[in-house]
Protein backbone atom coordinates (compact mmCIF):
# COMPACT_ATOMS: atom_id res chain seq x y z
CA UNK A 1 0.00 0.00 0.00
CA UNK A 2 1.53 3.69 -1.07
CA UNK A 3 0.23 6.52 1.06
CA UNK A 4 1.61 9.67 1.85
CA UNK A 5 4.57 9.81 4.15
CA UNK A 6 3.01 10.96 8.66
CA UNK A 7 5.54 12.44 10.74
CA UNK A 8 5.27 9.28 12.67
CA UNK A 9 7.00 7.27 10.46
CA UNK A 10 10.40 9.68 10.58
CA UNK A 11 12.35 7.19 12.54
CA UNK A 12 10.96 4.22 10.45
CA UNK A 13 11.86 6.00 7.42
CA UNK A 14 15.68 7.30 8.53
CA UNK A 15 16.95 3.63 9.41
CA UNK A 16 15.35 2.13 5.91
CA UNK A 17 17.27 4.96 3.98
CA UNK A 18 20.40 5.19 6.45
CA UNK A 19 20.53 1.00 6.19
CA UNK A 20 20.45 1.05 2.21
CA UNK A 21 22.94 4.04 2.12
CA UNK A 22 25.29 2.32 4.36
CA UNK A 23 24.81 -1.11 4.35
CA UNK A 24 24.06 -1.73 0.76
CA UNK A 25 26.09 1.20 -1.26
CA UNK A 26 28.66 2.00 1.70
CA UNK A 27 28.26 5.56 1.03
CA UNK A 28 28.81 6.93 4.24
CA UNK A 29 26.16 9.58 4.58
CA UNK A 30 24.73 10.88 7.76
CA UNK A 31 21.19 11.85 8.22
CA UNK A 32 22.72 15.38 9.14
CA UNK A 33 23.81 15.64 5.67
CA UNK A 34 20.34 15.24 4.54
CA UNK A 35 17.93 18.07 5.32
CA UNK A 36 15.16 15.55 4.33
CA UNK A 37 15.55 13.56 6.99
CA UNK A 38 15.61 15.59 9.67
CA UNK A 39 11.96 17.05 8.49
CA UNK A 40 10.78 15.09 5.74
CA UNK A 41 7.64 16.50 5.75
CA UNK A 42 8.99 20.12 5.57
CA UNK A 43 11.51 19.18 3.25
CA UNK A 44 9.01 17.95 0.56
CA UNK A 45 6.18 20.48 1.25
CA UNK A 46 5.75 21.93 -2.06
CA UNK A 47 6.20 18.78 -3.71
CA UNK A 48 5.57 15.17 -1.83
CA UNK A 49 6.57 12.31 -0.17
CA UNK A 50 5.06 8.64 -0.17
CA UNK A 51 6.03 5.44 1.59
CA UNK A 52 5.60 1.96 0.50
CA UNK A 53 3.84 -0.96 3.50
CA UNK A 54 3.62 -4.39 3.66
CA UNK A 55 1.50 -5.71 6.54
CA UNK A 56 2.29 -2.36 8.42
CA UNK A 57 6.11 -2.48 7.67
CA UNK A 58 7.57 0.72 6.19
CA UNK A 59 9.43 -1.07 2.92
CA UNK A 60 9.84 1.86 0.40
CA UNK A 61 9.39 5.46 -0.15
CA UNK A 62 9.76 8.18 -3.23
CA UNK A 63 10.47 12.37 -2.52
CA UNK A 64 9.29 15.04 -5.63
CA UNK A 65 10.59 18.22 -4.19
CA UNK A 66 9.60 21.25 -6.40
CA UNK A 67 13.01 22.54 -7.68
CA UNK A 68 11.06 25.72 -9.43
CA UNK A 69 7.51 26.45 -11.23
CA UNK A 70 8.60 23.61 -14.13
CA UNK A 71 11.27 21.12 -11.95
CA UNK A 72 10.88 18.67 -9.85
CA UNK A 73 14.03 16.33 -8.41
CA UNK A 74 12.91 12.43 -7.50
CA UNK A 75 14.65 12.16 -4.40
CA UNK A 76 14.87 9.00 -1.81
CA UNK A 77 13.31 6.45 -3.90
CA UNK A 78 14.14 3.08 -1.69
CA UNK A 79 12.88 -0.42 -1.11
CA UNK A 80 13.81 -2.94 1.50
CA UNK A 81 16.17 -5.38 -0.56
CA UNK A 82 13.89 -8.47 0.20
CA UNK A 83 11.08 -6.38 -1.78
CA UNK A 84 13.60 -5.63 -4.44
CA UNK A 85 14.58 -9.21 -4.94
CA UNK A 86 10.37 -10.78 -4.90
CA UNK A 87 9.55 -7.84 -7.70
CA UNK A 88 6.41 -7.01 -6.54
CA UNK A 89 6.23 -3.76 -8.74
CA UNK A 90 6.72 -1.22 -5.52
CA UNK A 91 9.04 0.48 -7.11
CA UNK A 92 7.37 1.16 -10.06
CA UNK A 93 4.37 2.29 -8.35
CA UNK A 94 6.02 4.30 -6.53
CA UNK A 95 7.35 6.22 -9.81
CA UNK A 96 3.93 6.33 -11.02
CA UNK A 97 2.37 8.10 -7.78
CA UNK A 98 5.27 10.36 -8.64
CA UNK A 99 4.93 11.24 -11.96
CA UNK A 100 0.76 11.64 -11.25
CA UNK A 101 1.74 13.83 -9.00
CA UNK A 102 4.38 16.00 -10.82
CA UNK A 103 1.76 16.07 -13.64
CA UNK A 104 -1.05 17.41 -11.28
CA UNK A 105 1.20 20.14 -9.53
CA UNK A 106 2.31 21.28 -13.33
CA UNK A 107 5.86 20.24 -13.14
CA UNK A 108 7.15 19.32 -17.11
CA UNK A 109 10.34 17.89 -16.11
CA UNK A 110 11.67 15.70 -13.48
CA UNK A 111 15.02 14.97 -12.50
CA UNK A 112 17.13 12.51 -10.31
CA UNK A 113 20.79 11.87 -9.43
CA UNK A 114 21.62 8.11 -8.31
CA UNK A 115 25.36 6.79 -7.23
CA UNK A 116 27.08 5.55 -9.96
CA UNK A 117 27.35 2.59 -7.52
CA UNK A 118 23.71 2.31 -7.59
CA UNK A 119 23.78 -0.50 -10.14
CA UNK A 120 20.16 -1.83 -9.43
CA UNK A 121 19.00 1.58 -9.20
CA UNK A 122 20.37 2.31 -12.92
CA UNK A 123 18.24 -0.66 -13.94
CA UNK A 124 15.16 0.44 -11.97
CA UNK A 125 14.79 3.63 -13.74
CA UNK A 126 15.38 2.18 -17.32
CA UNK A 127 13.15 -0.54 -16.59
CA UNK A 128 10.50 2.42 -15.84
CA UNK A 129 11.57 4.28 -18.98
CA UNK A 130 13.96 6.77 -17.87
CA UNK A 131 16.85 7.88 -19.60
CA UNK A 132 20.01 8.88 -18.92
CA UNK A 133 21.20 12.04 -19.61
CA UNK A 134 24.23 14.29 -19.22
CA UNK A 135 24.54 16.35 -15.67
CA UNK A 136 24.82 19.30 -18.31
CA UNK A 137 21.72 18.86 -18.74
CA UNK A 138 20.31 19.71 -15.43
CA UNK A 139 18.73 22.89 -14.34
CA UNK A 140 22.34 25.25 -11.72
CA UNK A 141 20.14 25.58 -9.09
CA UNK A 142 19.90 21.54 -8.44
CA UNK A 143 22.49 20.54 -5.84
CA UNK A 144 22.91 17.20 -5.53
CA UNK A 145 25.47 14.96 -2.44
CA UNK A 146 27.20 12.19 -4.73
CA UNK A 147 29.43 13.90 -6.97
CA UNK A 148 30.18 10.57 -9.25
CA UNK A 149 26.07 10.33 -10.22
CA UNK A 150 24.24 9.42 -13.07
CA UNK A 151 21.25 11.28 -13.84
CA UNK A 152 18.14 10.46 -15.32
CA UNK A 153 14.69 11.79 -16.41
CA UNK A 154 11.31 10.41 -17.39
CA UNK A 155 9.59 11.99 -20.19
CA UNK A 156 6.33 13.85 -19.05
CA UNK A 157 3.68 15.31 -21.39
CA UNK A 158 3.44 18.69 -21.86
CA UNK A 159 2.45 21.18 -18.91
CA UNK A 160 -1.18 22.36 -19.25
CA UNK A 161 -2.06 25.83 -20.44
Amino acid sequence: MITRFHPSQQHELTILILDIQSGELSLGLKDDEQPDLLDTKGFYKDGGFWVAQLEGELIGCIGLQRLNSDCGILRKLFLKRACREHDRGIASQLLRTLLVEAKDIGLSRIFLDTPAVAKASHSCYRKNDFIEINPKGIPPEYNYVDRDSLFFVPELPAKRP
